[in-house]
């Protein structure tokens, strides 16, 4: 039987992204993708109505609108599953982290009323660290370090604009452009909390003129990998037994 989804915020870059990808053959035969007209999407009697129907609601909304989405789906679907795609559920208990390749986080994911896609930058630092910690407890406590460059696209429309289109009496982006310089992206408690560091890590990040792609780096000062007995194959050793044997 298949499933009705639902893509709340389905005219964004996330959205019409997601919507391609549940349109493929591959896919399309499970489901039937409701839709609502752009003109109508910010008509809550429209959005309550398909909501009722909805088998799996995607949002791909602000953080503010994801969580008021949530609780009108709450009111009139509580058998509704969501699967949210922004920041505002990565660490609440009551959710469940993405991130099918953690220990155990597979079947979680399968049984998961509430799921939490993760943020682009943790997910890439959650990937080292936490196989890293898990192996080794002492590295709970180090200091990170961490510098994440990504593509403009991932900022969402407004940015893109602002890359690809010439705004009169406005100069252009810089081809580096580091931001969150006070030192508190929104995906520094993601990052925390399921590397299982008992300190935050120190991260900068910087969008480029490439329209997507990430690259993340970690760094650990000589010192550490020393007092923890760490070498650079050691971290190998480490980090692909883990992803052989993951879940997913």
């Amino acid at each position: 039987m298949k499933k009705n989804v639902f893509i709340d915020g389905e005219y964004g870059t996330t959205g019409l992204k997601i919507r391609n990808i549940l349109n493929s053959k591959n896919v399309a035969h499970f489901i039937n993708l409701l839709s609502l007209d752009e003109s109508e999407k910010k008509n809550k009697a429209k959005r309550e109505a398909i909501y009722k129907k909805t088998d799996i609601l995607i949002l791909c909304l602000e953080d503010a609108l994801a969580k008021e989405a949530v609780k009108t789906c709450k009111a009139v679907n509580s058998a509704c599953r969501i699967l949210d795609a922004s920041s505002a559920h990565r660490t609440n208990i009551n959710w469940v982290y993405g991130f099918s390749e953690m220990k155990g986080q597979a079947e979680k994911i399968r049984k998961a009323t509430y799921l939490s896609n993760p943020g682009c930058y943790a997910m890439a630092f959650v990937s080292v660290m936490r196989p890293l910690v898990e192996a080794k407890a002492s590295l709970q406590t180090i200091p990170v370090t961490a510098y994440g460059i990504s593509g403009y696209s991932g900022g969402g429309r407004k940015l893109i604009d602002s890359y690809e289109n010439k705004i009169p009496g406005k100069s252009m982006p810089a081809p580096f452009a580091p931001y969150a310089l006070s030192m508190d992206h929104k995906h520094v408690a993601e990052m925390q909390k399921y590397s299982l560091l008992s300190e935050p890590p120190l991260f900068m990040p910087a969008v480029s003129t490439s329209y997507r792609g990430m690259l993340v780096c970690l760094s650990f000062h000589k010192a550490v990998l020393k007092q923890n007995k760490l070498q650079a194959g050691d971290i190998l050793s480490i980090l692909r037994p883990y992803y052989n044997k993951s879940d997913d």
